[in-house]
């Protein structure tokens, strides 16, 4: 029980690091295309093409979390 809750906490941890990601790197190079949520003066926009980003390159991350604990598994068994 307690090694899934882990698993949810650096899943939801490494969703929240790539948007913080993208949404620093969009303000301080000033590109709206990399804010998934801009906010305006008397509302918000949301980026399709920002989710897109974001969704894409989390599901890399993911992947590569994968592949990485699939390698430390059997990296052990040997």
């Amino acid at each position: 029980m307690l090694k899934k809750m882990n698993v949810k906490v650096v899943r939801n941890a490494i969703i929240t690091l790539i948007f913080l990601f993208y949404y620093l790197l969009g303000y301080v190079l000033n590109i709206e295309m990399l804010k998934p949520i801009t906010t305006q003066e008397n509302g918000f926009t949301i980026n399709f093409l920002g989710f897109i980003l974001l969704f894409v390159t989390t599901g890399f991350a993911f992947y590569l979390f994968n592949i990485l604990k699939v390698n430390k598994k059997t990296a052990t068994s040997d």
